[in-house]
């Protein structure tokens, strides 16, 4: 009702003025305390979390909660070709373990140079690619149902080719590496792999001979772009294999 609302404003408006208290205890520029306040803003007028709530209530049983995200988020891990063919049985476990999270204009998703442990999908907004230097790559935007990141998870230890930038307010689902040795799903993570990598190797081969796998490894002969596309074709034949294999999928 009404009260209610009007209680959550006077909450809201609280913790806004104790933010703003830290920012200025801090001496944090203008310029970022704006963006911290217009975050808030975003999250209290759509509430792009709010449905995260029963898939982390522990009232609820694990497995329960597990069938709730498999509804959620399943369909979107789906899209991403190295998941596209995982059992419900081990695809809503991935799915509970799933994080929602909201970044700001001018946020970077992912730093060029780290080493990837996430893989990130796009809920909502757009997100764009840039080099290192800052420069986008090309005119590539990203929106609702890209994904990018998913390489750690053939490679781990790789280390990111490409920046990836908010351009407007964006939440994306976030499955790290590490759930799969929580769920002790190391076994199903190394199947994907070990299928996975071999078909980048003959696709890479095959596809363009300059782009040999030792180069590709090193990253030595490729620029940011170039390597960002050559993950992104592999990762889509990775899914037309993983999906029709032999008429039937090998991970069942």
């Amino acid at each position: 009702g009404i009260n209610d609302k009007n209680a959550i404003a006077r909450m809201r408006s609280r913790m806004l003025c104790r933010r703003r208290l830290e920012m200025k205890a801090s001496s944090v520029p203008k310029d970022l305390m704006n963006k911290v306040e217009s975050t808030y803003e975003y999250l209290w007028r759509f509430a792009p979390d709010e449905r995260d709530g029963m898939l982390r209530d522990p009232a609820l049983s694990l497995d329960l909660r597990r069938n709730l995200a498999l509804h959620v988020y399943g369909a979107s891990l789906r899209k991403v070709p190295l998941l596209s063919d995982i059992p419900d049985k081990y695809l809503k476990c991935l799915a509970q373990k799933v994080e929602m999270r909201t970044y700001t204009p001018g946020d970077l998703l992912m730093l060029v140079g780290e080493v990837g442990t996430e893989l990130f999908i796009v809920h909502s907004g757009l997100v764009q690619p840039v080099r290192e230097t800052g420069e986008p790559l090309r005119d590539c935007f990203l929106g609702e149902g890209s994904f990018f990141g998913e390489v750690c998870f053939l490679k781990p230890g790789s280390r990111r080719t490409a920046s990836i930038l908010c351009v407007d307010f964006c939440t994306a689902l976030v499955l790290t590496i590490d759930a799969f040795t929580e769920l002790k799903l190391e076994e199903l993570l190394e199947a994907l792999r070990k299928e996975a990598q071999s078909l980048q190797k003959n696709y890479v081969k095959v596809s363009n001979p300059l782009l040999d796998s030792e180069s590709h490894d090193k990253g030595s002969s490729m620029d940011e772009l170039e390597s960002y596309k050559t993950q992104s074709l592999n990762a889509g034949l990775v899914a037309k294999k993983l999906r029709h294999p032999s008429g039937r999928s090998s991970l069942s």
